[in-house]
C-alpha cells in the first residue's frame, strides 16, 4: 500500500469510528439500539475504507502511466475503470443492504460514505486539529 494513501487512512480511521457511535447513538433516538443499524455502519465504514483506497491507487496507478510517457486517453481509460469500479462496489452495498432489510440498515451503510466529506471540512477549518505528527515525517 502507498504510504499516503496509508497515512489518510489511518488519519480517517478513528474519526469513523467516533462519527459511527455518534450516528448510533442518535439513531437509538429514533429507532433504539439496533443490531441492523451497527452491522449497517459496519458495512458502510468498510466500503468507505474499500472507496478510499481504491481511489488512492487507481490515481496513483494513473499518474505514473501518464508520466510514464503513455498518452493521456490511457490513463484517463485507467481512472475510468477506477471509478466505475469504485461505484460498482458501492452500488453492491446498497443491493445487499436493500436485500437484506431486516438485518442491514440502509440508512447505516449510507451515512459513512459522508464522513470524508465531514472530516476535510473541518480539517480546512482546524488544520492542526487532525494533523498528527509521525514518527520518521519530515515534519514530525
Amino acid at each position: 500500500m502507498d504510504r499516503e494513501i496509508k497515512n489518510e487512512i489511518l488519519m480517517l480511521v478513528p474519526f469513523a469510528v467516533f462519527f459511527d457511535f455518534i450516528v448510533y447513538i442518535v439513531s437509538a433516538a429514533f429507532v433504539g439500539f439496533t443490531l441492523r443499524m451497527a452491522l449497517g455502519l459496519l458495512l458502510g465504514t468498510l466500503v468507505l475504507f474499500a472507496n478510499l483506497y481504491l481511489l488512492g491507487t487507481f490515481s496513483g496507478n494513473a499518474v505514473r502511466r501518464y508520466l510514464a510517457g503513455r498518452s493521456e486517453k490511457n490513463a484517463k481509460a485507467h481512472m475510468l475503470s477506477g471509478y466505475l469500479l469504485r461505484y460498482l462496489i458501492i452500488a453492491a452495498a446498497f443491493v445487499l443492504s436493500f436485500r437484506f432489510k431486516s438485518c442491514l440498515s440502509v440508512f447505516g451503510v449510507a451515512i459513512p460514505l459522508f464522513y470524508p466529506k465531514l472530516i476535510y471540512f473541518i480539517k480546512g477549518i482546524f488544520p492542526s486539529f487532525l494533523t498528527f505528527k509521525r514518527k520518521g515525517d519530515k515534519n514530525g
